[in-house]
């Protein structure tokens, strides 16, 4: 076996830079959105105290209010991964 071919890691490695570099402009509200809204049972509910932020958010175009608040995926700076 050619331990030098196996480069899983490296690919995984590669992914999360690239998905941290596409994160980090982005404002924290909407991150956390975006990692909340793929858990099951998230209802997209939140304190009173962050509506001006999530008001703020929804005007820039980065979440939208359907059944809870959800990342807009179509202004987001990437597509919804399906694969690994």
């Amino acid at each position: 076996m050619d331990y030098a071919e196996m480069s899983e890691w490296d690919t995984f490695m590669e992914k999360v830079e690239s998905v941290k570099n596409k994160l980090n402009p982005l404002p924290s509200m909407v991150v956390s959105i975006i990692y909340n809204a793929r858990r099951s049972g998230y209802d997209g509910f939140t304190s009173y105290e962050d509506w001006p932020e999530l008001s703020a958010c929804e005007s820039d175009g980065y979440i939208k209010w359907e059944t809870g608040w959800e990342p807009f995926m179509n202004i987001l700076a990437f597509p919804r991964q399906t694969t690994s």
